[in-house]
């Protein structure tokens, strides 16, 4: 099965087997660990769809006077651009494909060495942290600018256990389940000289 059919495969079963509960459960897990408490830049995508619900974050997030930046999608290049929240939702508009994002006039780009931490979305997670996404190349080009802890939130039933890998995915460094910290299992990786 390749990467497409298997987005396709989850995002059909994720439709049908939501569950507030264990949603809210990785959220309170994520807010009392020292990840959180530790950070004062937190990049969070914004749910869409049949996503984990990250509102309850975002209204954390602001209420402890962290800072919180979210990603704009700049399609010119598949390039993010971490942009911070100030008031929600006012600061928020729907883009064409219907995420929320932050409005034009207000976008500051955060630099990258701000972030404390950065939430990762993740249709699916493996045991060693390395996820399934939409297929935009995002955060494949995202992710190896950062020099912060990167978290992947995700119910259990979407750990598999394993993906088909490209030379170009990068694991995050913690998962968080409805059952806790997700003990990652990092495999030895050879590379060519």
């Amino acid at each position: 099965m390749n990467k497409q059919q298997l987005r396709e495969k989850i995002l059909t079963y994720r439709a049908n087997h939501t569950d507030p509960q264990s949603d809210r459960q990785i959220i309170r897990i994520f807010l009392e660990s020292d990840l959180y408490k530790n950070a004062h830049w937190l990049m969070l995508y914004l749910s869409f769809g049949s996503e984990i619900d990250t509102f309850p974050l975002v209204e954390q997030i602001l209420k402890d006077h962290k800072h919180l930046v979210v990603p704009v999608c700049l399609s010119c290049a598949p390039h993010l651009l971490p942009c911070e929240v100030h008031h929600y939702p006012d600061d928020l508009k729907k883009s064409a494909s219907g995420i929320l994002e932050v409005k034009e006039s207000l976008r500051q780009s955060v630099p990258v060495d701000t972030l404390d931490c950065v939430i990762v979305p993740g249709m699916a997670f493996t045991p060693s942290g390395y996820r399934i996404g939409f297929g935009g190349g995002y955060y494949d080009a995202f992710l190896p600018t950062l020099h912060c802890p990167t978290v992947g939130l995700v119910r259990s039933d979407f750990i598999l256990p394993s993906l088909p890998l490209e030379a170009h995915d990068i694991p995050v460094e913690h998962v968080i389940t409805e059952n806790g910290f997700l003990k990652l299992s990092r495999p030895e990786v050879s590379h060519e000289h």
